[in-house]
């Protein structure tokens, strides 16, 4: 039994910023992976300042993994259970979207 799987990616990014309150990152991964073929993982970052010391950000993108359940179940083995091999689980994509504010503590003199 084994396992073999190869991933090729690149990757690359734009920084915009207009001014010091304000940036924009966007981002692009390409992969090919030798089990789930080709994937596209964009992503955007977002920062912005509307008044001294507080700060809004927004984050968006796509990830993806394949399912590896031997993996992530391995504790499951020292139970004395029967394995039966399943088919692929295949692909597991996920679109986040997080968005985060912040605001800077004053310091006293």
């Amino acid at each position: 039994m084994g396992w073999t799987e190869v991933d090729l990616g690149l990757s690359t990014e734009w920084t915009y910023a207009p001014s010091d309150r304000f940036t924009a990152v966007l981002g692009a991964r390409y992969d090919w992976n030798s089990i789930v073929s080709h994937q596209v993982s964009p992503r955007i970052h977002l920062r912005w300042e509307p008044v001294e010391k507080h700060t809004l950000r927004l984050a968006a993108g796509r990830g993806f993994r394949n399912a590896l359940p031997l993996v992530e179940e391995w504790g499951r083995l020292a139970t004395n259970r029967t394995l039966r091999s399943q088919p692929s689980l295949g692909l597991h994509t996920l679109w986040a979207v997080i968005p985060s504010t912040w605001k800077r503590p004053t310091t006293q003199a």
